[in-house]
């Protein structure tokens, strides 16, 4: 079996999407064979890529959507497959800054759609809430209870990967981590970034064009 694991995000390799295919990676068999490409900037899609009998798109929530490079990359694949016809599945993994992973719903119907006009087969997906932890937690062991529900949902999707099957539905999941508590993390790194940027705390909630 071979796989193109195509990597959405703006910050390439070293990114919670190139985590996301590395754990994919450690789940699947060993004898697996993968093809990992970057879908941003310059990067365009090959022929090679039609090879694979899987199309696993990983990527982070833009707007309610997917970044502009994966789009246009996706639109160049699709244009690939009309003219060279094949039979392949995808699959995908869309991480959000949100709590709740259902806030990546409309994005895995975009890859749905996609698929569909690619003339390839959906075979389903998951959507990652709080996804910033995922890349702060790869210290963490994966057997631990704050990972246990992302960790779960990603070896579900490599079975149905390793078995070439369609998942029931779209798999949606979080980090073990309380809303509040994730919400004040989240206010502190931001002023933390602030800081580091010569922004004060205050002009974080600034409105220059209010009343």
């Amino acid at each position: 079996m071979k796989i193109t694991a195509v990597n959405g995000s703006p910050r390439g390799a070293d990114s919670n999407s190139g985590e996301v295919i590395r754990l994919l990676r450690d789940a699947l068999p060993q004898d697996v064979a993968w093809q990992e490409v970057q879908a941003r900037g310059k990067e365009r899609p090959t022929p090679e890529g039609l090879t694979s009998g899987i199309l696993l798109i990983t990527f982070p929530l833009y707007v309610d959507g997917l970044p502009s490079g994966l789009i246009r990359w996706l639109q160049e694949y699709r244009d690939l497959c009309h003219a060279s016809p094949v039979d392949q599945k995808v699959y995908a993994v869309a991480n959000c800054g949100f709590h709740e992973g259902e806030q990546n719903r409309s994005a895995l119907a975009m890859v749905e759609a996609f698929a569909v006009s690619a003339g390839l087969s959906w075979c389903g997906g998951v959507g990652i809430g709080t996804g910033e932890m995922i890349r702060g937690l790869k210290s963490v062991p994966p057997e631990a209870g704050i990972r246990r529900p992302v960790i779960t949902a990603l070896k579900t999707l490599g079975e149905a990967m390793t078995g070439q099957t369609a998942l029931k539905e779209n798999l949606y999941t979080r980090h073990n981590l309380p809303w509040m508590v994730y919400k004040i993390a989240g206010e502190a790194g931001w002023r933390s970034r602030g800081r580091k940027n010569g922004v004060r705390t205050k002009d974080l909630s600034a409105r220059p064009f209010g009343a």
